[in-house]
């Protein structure tokens, strides 16, 4: 059987049949009261604060238990729609269910089950535990057409176990999960994890999207389009520009705020919180807003050729704690005596938060240290090259968050996440904590904040 589009199969799916619910019919004048609830099948649990309509009628939110009702309804069938933010999260259309307002049990109107959703986009084959999808459309940045055919790769981070008997260990990694996209340019990727952090992109032919992080969410339904463009950065009339407004919560603007664009610094913006960015390639790309003492901001936008894209960001405060920052988890105490120690015997080099969060990518963070070298790789990616005791170079071993790890999954992690980072050049100095057996070349270790907490 051909492969139906995606967004119709979930369409499909969220059209019940006529007449599958009744609605509670009770006597009031010439017409009935119709009682209702919104439930959300995938978290099975009501929903409150949804909007719900009766074709031709007002519109009502749902309570604190999901309940809506319409007074003198007169019976037969009737249309009824609902809207919720969930929803739209969830990049799903509003529900809408035709029910025959007969009978004495409540009309329930439900986001489908995501059984139901997880067959619609992923097939017959049973959803693993603990998983979602991702789902979306390619389309062109210059035509607006959809690209058959487009390559899509999610990558995350996952913990495995290192078997070897000599060095049993759990050790973080990369994995990619890849697809095409089909003949209207709609992709599903099946089998995402929940609460993990992905890295999403797209590409055709002679084109692709900027590479987008998607945050971490329980949420096991995400919808996320995207726009592809040519990566030729000769052809300056395919650029478009950039405008960014840059405030607090308080509405005062915010200098000196670093903006990037696809991992690459663009400027930071001026004493009215403004900067203007020219020369951006077409389609997808992400820009994260940086700045010491706030919360950083990351979102995906959408650049057109030849125009101008306006940004109008708010960076939260931080707050920066005082005499409580020294007193933390017996964890935490011991990880700052190793410092301390380590500081000590002159075994590494050390840097802290207020030395990384300045940097506006994780590889310029390593970049600038003496005697190490980045080299970089296809896709991206880069190797950490320290000195070899038998002369020349060779690759560092990482750790992130006391796991043993590699720079594919280090590239994720941003500068304003770490709170220490450990460089250790030569393999006898390596302490303990990070000594691998077999190694013959030094280690680098990251701490993250939330690794510390």
């Amino acid at each position: 059987m051909t492969r139906r589009s995606v967004a119709v199969l979930l369409a499909v799916a969220l059209v019940p049949a006529l007449g599958t619910r009744a609605g509670s019919a009770h006597a009031q004048g010439t017409g009935v009261t119709l009682h209702g609830i919104a439930y959300d099948s995938v978290r099975r649990e009501v929903l409150p604060n949804a909007f719900v309509t009766l074709a031709g009628r007002a519109s009502v939110t749902t309570d604190g238990r999901g309940r809506f009702e319409f007074a003198d309804v007169a019976p037969g069938t009737h249309v009824i729609e609902m809207q919720h933010a969930r929803l739209d999260s969830m990049g799903l259309p509003g529900i809408s269910v035709q029910a025959r307002v007969t009978g004495d049990a409540p009309i329930t109107v439900a986001i489908p089950s995501f059984a139901t959703l997880w067959r619609a986009a992923c097939g017959e084959r049973p959803a693993p535990a603990d998983s979602g999808f991702v789902y979306g459309t390619v389309r062109d940045a210059r035509s607006g057409a959809e690209v058959a055919g487009a390559a899509i790769q999610l990558a995350w981070v996952d913990l495995a176990v290192n078997k070897d008997p000599a060095a049993l260990s759990m050790q973080q990694r990369l994995v990619r999960s890849e697809t095409n996209a089909d003949a209207n340019g709609e992709y599903s990727v099946c089998g995402i994890p929940l609460d993990a952090g992905l890295r999403l992109v797209a590409a055709g032919d002679a084109t692709v999207s900027g590479i987008i992080d998607l945050p971490a969410t329980t949420l096991p339904v995400q919808r996320f389009d995207l726009i592809v463009g040519t990566n030729d950065r000769t052809d300056s009339t395919s650029f478009g520009d950039l405008a960014a407004e840059v405030l607090g919560t308080d509405g005062q603007p915010i200098e000196g705020a670093r903006v990037v664009v696809d991992d690459v610094p663009r400027g930071t913006t001026s004493a009215d919180g403004r900067l203007f960015v020219r020369g951006v390639l077409p389609g997808t790309r992400q820009v994260e807003v940086l700045m010491l003492g706030r919360r950083p901001s990351v979102l995906a936008v959408v650049v057109e050729s030849q125009r101008t894209t306006a940004l109008h960001l708010e960076l939260e405060r931080l707050t920066q704690l005082d005499v409580v920052r020294v007193i933390g988890s017996p964890f935490q105490q011991r990880l700052l005596q190793e410092f301390a120690e380590h500081k000590r015997l002159g075994f590494g080099e050390f840097l802290d938060s207020t030395q990384v969060g300045r940097r506006a990518y994780i590889e310029s963070v390593f970049g600038a240290l003496a005697g190490v070298e980045l080299t970089r790789q296809r896709y991206g990616g880069f190797q950490i090259a320290l000195p070899y005791r038998k002369g020349g170079k060779c690759a560092a071993v990482v750790w992130i968050d006391g796991i043993r790890s590699d720079t594919e999954v280090l590239k994720s992690v941003r500068p304003d996440e770490i709170a220490v980072v450990e460089i250790f050049k030569r393999e006898y100095n390596v302490p303990d904590r990070y000594w691998t057996p077999r190694s013959e070349c030094g280690a680098v270790a990251v701490w993250t904040k939330r690794g510390i907490s």
